[in-house]
């Protein structure tokens, strides 16, 4: 996958984590590691219609976070560490609510 040379080094990695912390903090971290996981195979094919439908998307979301996005689609390992992080704040936020019922 080529870097978009305009996003700041660091800056991908912090969107991502953000990403990935509000999905789980919405209660869809399953969903997104199930569909992630699952549509593995077609990402890259799936990140192409999302090129296509940029235009539409960016009503509604900001072009380098949507850019960001689309690039991890392109990139298989992007995915698995994308995954991985929505696996980490599953279980940092099950932790966290567990302690706060004892």
């Amino acid at each position: 996958m080529v870097e978009n040379p305009l996003v700041e080094p660091g800056k991908r990695e912090q969107l991502l984590e953000e990403a990935a912390k509000r999905i789980v903090e919405k209660g869809f971290g399953t969903v997104a590691i199930l569909l992630l996981l699952a549509g593995m195979p077609i990402t890259y094919v799936l990140s192409q219609f999302f090129v296509f439908a940029a235009p539409f998307a960016e009503l509604f979301i900001n072009r380098e976070s949507y850019e960001i996005f689309v690039g991890l689609l392109e990139d298989r390992r992007e995915v698995e560490k994308f995954v991985e992080r929505l696996e980490y704040w599953e279980e940092k936020l099950s932790r966290e609510k567990k302690k706060r019922q004892r």
